[in-house]
């Protein structure tokens, strides 16, 4: 992936989430990224697409207002966004991030302090470097305020 292509995902992350591994759920990316060509001042505004998990049944499609959950079973994927209240407009940042995530992302990693929640690897990959940028730059401005004298 280029630069250009991880910061175009690095923007998207901005306005949506994805949670979950997408490994067989490209059904719902699909619907996520038509929500957006369809509208995207109105995708996810009021809803996150997701899917559950249920005893024995396996995977239930279950889209969600925010801030609810299903009776029975688990949210174990969803796609919505970060801010629902703001006039942000969903476009080609946030398409290309999903089917990126659709093509490429169908590993899972760990998210820490999730509790055994999967983030895409793709979006967990990216999220790691900015959290390893900013500590760099924070360490490089302690380093720098340091001064050193000599006791010779």
């Amino acid at each position: 992936m280029t630069n250009e292509q991880k910061e175009t995902v690095r923007r998207a992350m901005l306005k949506i989430y994805v949670e979950g591994n997408p490994k067989g759920r490209e059904a719902v990316i699909e619907e996520a990224i038509k929500s957006i060509q369809k509208d995207g001042a109105t995708a996810f505004k009021w809803i996150y697409l997701g899917v559950k998990n249920y005893a024995s049944f396996g995977d239930q499609r279950f889209d969600c207002e925010y801030g609810m959950c299903p009776r029975h079973g688990s949210i174990v994927f969803s796609i919505g966004r970060k801010n629902r209240h703001g006039n942000d407009v969903l476009g080609s940042d946030e398409i290309f991030a999903l089917e990126a995530l659709r093509d490429f992302g169908t590993m899972e990693s760990p998210e820490p302090n999730t509790r055994d929640r999967k983030q895409c690897n793709l979006f967990a990959v990216l999220r790691r470097m900015e959290d390893l940028q900013n500590n760099l730059a924070h360490y490089s401005t302690a380093v720098n305020a340091v001064t050193v004298e000599s006791s010779l």
